[in-house]
């Protein structure tokens, strides 16, 4: 009677970590299947991006930021506008030094304008 309580016990245990590991392995693939490793939802995007970035094409690293960075202020999507608009500066200002001035005072009023923008919908 105990060796049938225990083999019964210890299926129960057995079936209930399977389940608990399975959850958890079915949980994360939908999540990383909405966003990237670093958290963006505009994963397509993004995936363009470090394609552009990995063939050493730094104006169509520009243009794709310009794409993430209006895709994510009508979307308000905050951390892809905010990593896409400090890569545009980093990316642009790396083709023409000159521009870095100008580009970061721009990054401050697109910043300005997206909080601006969020805050209006509430």
């Amino acid at each position: 009677m105990k060796k049938n309580t225990l083999i019964l016990a210890l299926t129960a245990v057995t079936i209930t970590l399977t389940t608990l590991t399975m959850s958890a392995f079915w949980n994360s693939k939908k999540k990383s299947a909405e966003t990237d490793s670093e958290g963006h939802v505009l994963v397509a995007l993004w995936a363009d991006y470090e394609q552009a970035v990995s063939l050493d094409r730094p104006a169509k690293q520009v243009e794709i930021l310009s794409k993430i960075k209006s895709e994510a202020s009508e979307k308000r999507l905050a951390w892809d506008f905010y990593d896409a608009a400090k890569k545009y500066v980093s990316d642009a200002a790396s083709r023409n030094w000159k521009l870095q001035d100008s580009l970061k005072l721009n990054l401050g009023e697109e910043i300005a304008k997206f909080v601006a923008d969020i805050g209006k919908e509430q």
